[in-house]
């Protein structure tokens, strides 16, 4: 995941969501809406579909839990949990989309 001043990108295998403007962070949590690219290897297939962004956030570290509403497929899809540091290097794995 990579915290942006406003918002953050989340890539979980060869998936990526997008949540823009301000996360707001209410007793460690926070819940918010995005966009989620569930087909996106070897390229971006389709629309990017609905997405709700859930997580906790204790000191430096963060918790993720994304729920995207595929409603390309019909059904609801779960991604992570994933849990990041801020400044730690991403551990993006092997997919080519996500070491750019």
């Amino acid at each position: 995941m990579g915290w942006r001043r406003r918002g953050y990108d989340l890539h979980v295998g060869c998936t990526y969501g997008d949540v823009s403007g301000r996360v707001p962070v209410v007793g460690g949590e926070f819940d918010v809406t995005g966009s989620y690219m569930l087909r996106a290897y070897p390229v971006a297939v389709g629309p990017t579909v609905p997405a709700r962004f859930r997580g906790t956030v204790v000191g430096s570290t963060a918790t993720v839990t994304v729920t995207v509403n595929d409603t390309v497929e019909h059904q609801t899809v779960v991604r992570g949990p994933v849990v990041v540091k801020f400044g730690d290097q991403p551990r993006l794995g092997p997919c080519p989309i996500c070491r750019r």
